[in-house]
């Protein structure tokens, strides 16, 4: 099925209304393209759509970043060019106030000084051998070797995290901090931290060593991933 792309709502999606299908949310798209789209769900009104193929890309189309954009649950908006993505949030709570609270106001965000290698937090799911964020809408673990969101010194630890679920009968998270006062203990954890044996052999984190590395356990609901 083809559909052009229309205004930009939120969990990066955008409208199309093809004819005698009502409302279909499309992800992957941009507004203004014409995609050719295969359909993942439906409701009585509405229904849900991922573009397989772009017959018109729009010109603030890029070539996302990151290795598992479009199967990792975080970013969705990598396939727009950082202004453009800005552009499109705005638009997406100027409409929010306009549906719910009845207003018509011009909303500022406040983007970071860089798109990438900003975020001093991190959350990850540890699972056996395996390092890495949920697959969108699903449990699923998507290994990940790195975050281009994340500060070097994050990205510095992810390897030595790997092992660590092995010894585990329940499936558990890390969470890598670093922010505020806390920012020099992480520097100091990316250069000094190294695995650690347990008594079953698994590796382990050093918390003594890391303080800014610290076990944060799993939830119903998955973890919070980051998104840009």
């Amino acid at each position: 099925m083809t559909v052009t792309a229309g205004s930009p709502v939120h969990g990066g999606y955008v409208l199309a209304r093809p004819e005698g299908m009502g409302v279909v949310f499309v992800r992957w798209a941009l507004p203004g393209e014409v995609v050719s789209v295969r359909l993942v769900g439906r409701k009585r009104e509405y229904a849900f759509a991922e573009a397989v193929e772009i017959l018109s890309p729009s010109p603030r189309r890029v070539d996302p970043p990151c290795e598992v954009f479009g199967e990792c649950g975080g970013c969705q908006l990598q396939h727009a060019d950082y202004p453009y993505q800005l552009e499109m949030k705005r638009e997406i709570l100027r409409e929010a106030f306009r549906r719910i609270g009845k207003t018509d106001v011009a909303p500022e965000i406040a983007p970071p000084l860089e798109p990438f290698g900003y975020r001093h937090r991190g959350r990850f799911r540890v699972d056996g051998e395996e390092v890495g964020f949920h697959a969108s809408l699903s449990n699923r673990l998507v290994p990940v070797s790195r975050c281009p969101l994340m500060i070097d010194a994050i990205n510095a630890v992810l390897p030595g995290l790997r092992g660590l679920g092995r010894s585990m009968t329940t499936r558990p998270m890390r969470e890598i901090l670093g922010a505020g006062d806390r920012l020099d203990d992480l520097l100091r954890a990316g250069r000094r931290w190294r695995p650690q044996s347990d008594s079953t052999g698994c590796a382990v984190p050093d918390m003594r060593m890391a303080p800014a590395l610290r076990p944060f356990p799993a939830r119903a609901g998955g973890l919070h991933s980051p998104h840009t």
